[in-house]
């Protein structure tokens, strides 16, 4: 496995040698889109929890909403993916994102944890330490 970094996101990506590979083991287009953007889809959902805990501001979210969709437009431009499938990979966005999204009795458990410390260390990197 290899990892790729896109503005600050990282994604792990399969890393396996064309010739070991057959044709019909390649996933499709649209899911291998949708692998590479569940990863940030996740951690906007905690940037997201984050803000609804009242830990971060709106503007610290919008780095990780921006973020992702830049990358998910990225993604489907080099994938060249039709109108249709670029709606469904939205779709798998916005449901990981709310599959990730913590019930609100675990705010608590957010307050200095690695968790924040990670999401303020990516933020830091997306933005170029600009505050």
């Amino acid at each position: 496995m290899r990892r790729l970094g896109f503005n600050g996101f990282v994604i792990a990506a399969l890393c396996v040698s064309p010739p070991q590979m057959s044709i019909a083991a390649q996933p499709s287009p649209v899911l291998a889109t949708e692998l590479a953007l569940r990863p940030p889809a996740r951690d906007v959902a905690l940037a997201l929890f984050a803000k609804y805990c009242g830990l971060r501001s709106d503007e610290w979210v919008l780095v990780f909403t921006q973020s992702l969709t830049m990358l998910a437009q990225s993604e489907a431009e080099k994938a060249h993916l039709s109108v249709d499938n670029r709606k469904l990979v939205d779709a798998d966005m916005q449901r990981t994102i709310h599959e990730n999204m913590p019930p609100m009795s675990k705010c608590q458990d957010m307050v200095n944890s690695p968790t924040m410390d990670r999401l303020d260390q990516l933020e830091y990197r997306l933005t170029g330490g600009y505050h």
